[in-house]
């Protein structure tokens, strides 16, 4: 069963299910040959895995109900330290894969926003994350793979919190609050929790057609979450200005940030506050 070399945590896993064993009162011995895993050794897989159940329905008792000395006492073991046991690992392989993939996510999410796609490697995003190169494979077929789900969870986290502060506007005020968070200080100086289209817009443009597609598809449902806050008659319209509003709130920020003096940065941001604000927001 084995592990895989990607996580500092499996070095722990002998002792772990060692420990596990002991509680159901079975004993984990090494056994000759290296150790298992399920796509190369499965008839002993299958052997050991059998032997280890009969293992736990076969306990003898002495009298007076207690386990007899031996009982179930199972040979169930791996290489070195390679070793769980079999009621653990199928659930945590599954399970620890996952929060890899998430840890993953998220520190390429912020990584890309920050430093660029470009530069931001996959050994650069894997060593931050605490795993090795070679483990990326398992996550993702392709460092594009990793960019549009980064560009997924970017855009996910900046929608949801964007239309919190929407349904937290007074009635009638939606727009604009978006507007004015958008556009805040606070955002511009904080690219790798910010928007993907202020801080990746000209990367974005970059990628292969295929990739765009994807990106493209992820964008239109992000703007589908803020349709209910845009002012228009018929929904034509709202998508028209949505269409328009949105690339230009990402275009004053990308700029802001360009300016390396912190009150021109506020005045190209309050300016473009209060143009949007009157020629969007307003009745």
């Amino acid at each position: 069963m084995g592990g895989s070399d990607e996580d500092p945590f499996e070095h722990r896993q002998a002792d772990l299910a060692q420990e596990r064993l002991g509680e159901l009162g079975l004993q984990m011995e090494r056994l000759p040959g290296g150790y298992l895993t399920t796509n190369e050794q499965p008839e002993a897989l299958a052997a050991l895995i059998a032997k280890f159940e009969r293992g736990l329905a076969k306990k003898p008792e002495r009298a007076g109900g207690a386990p007899a000395a031996g009982a179930g006492r199972v040979k169930f073991g791996l290489d070195n330290i390679r070793v769980q046991s079999y009621s653990l690992v199928m659930r945590y392989s599954r399970e620890h894969k996952a929060q890899n993939h998430e840890k993953i996510l998220f520190v390429a999410a912020r990584s890309f926003r920050e430093h660029g796609g470009d530069t931001s490697g996959i050994g650069t995003v894997m060593k931050k994350v605490g795993l090795k190169k070679g483990g990326f494979y398992r996550h993702f077929k392709s460092k594009d793979d990793l960019f549009v789900e980064a560009v997924a969870r970017a855009l996910d986290e900046t929608g949801r919190g964007m239309a919190e502060v929407a349904k937290s506007a007074p009635e009638g005020q939606a727009l604009r609050a978006i507007i004015e968070r958008y556009l805040s200080t606070g955002h511009a100086n904080s690219p790798g929790t910010g928007c993907v289209r202020a801080a990746l817009g000209p990367e974005l443009a970059r990628k292969p057609v295929a990739v765009r597609r994807r990106i493209e598809t992820l964008l239109e449902a992000y703007r589908e979450r803020f349709l209910p806050f845009m002012p228009g008659h018929t929904l034509q319209e709202k998508q028209a200005k949505i269409r328009l509003l949105f690339p230009s709130l990402a275009g004053v920020v990308m700029m802001a940030r360009v300016s390396p003096d912190p009150l021109r940065r506020e005045q190209i941001l309050r300016e473009a506050r209060e143009f949007f604000v009157k020629s969007f927001a307003e009745a």
